[in-house]
């Protein structure tokens, strides 16, 4: 719906704020696919982020302290794809 509304009003930008919009991996490259700009982050780390098991390890190798968890199920396989996803996104 919210695509739809850019598109009638003809705006030339649009800022997700920090609702569901501001989740979507998807919408900064649809809004840009119809010459709308996106202000916000980049679709790689908005994916990222949007994990709650990624975003953790993303904030504990960033030295942001984060709740205790067992870890258990996460092979470092995981936390090096979300590394790449993140070091390959510019930000």
């Amino acid at each position: 719906m919210g695509l739809q509304i850019a598109e009638r009003t003809g705006v030339t930008a649009v800022w997700p704020g920090w609702g569901h919009a501001s989740e979507v991996p998807e919408l900064p490259e649809t809004l840009l696919s119809r010459g709308i700009l996106f202000l916000g982050p980049p679709a790689g780390p908005m994916g990222a982020l949007g994990d709650k098991i990624g975003s953790s390890l993303i904030a504990q190798a960033a030295g942001v302290p984060t709740l205790a968890w067992s870890g258990s199920h996460v092979s470092s396989l995981s936390f090096f794809s979300v590394c790449t996803i993140i070091s390959s996104s510019s930000l």
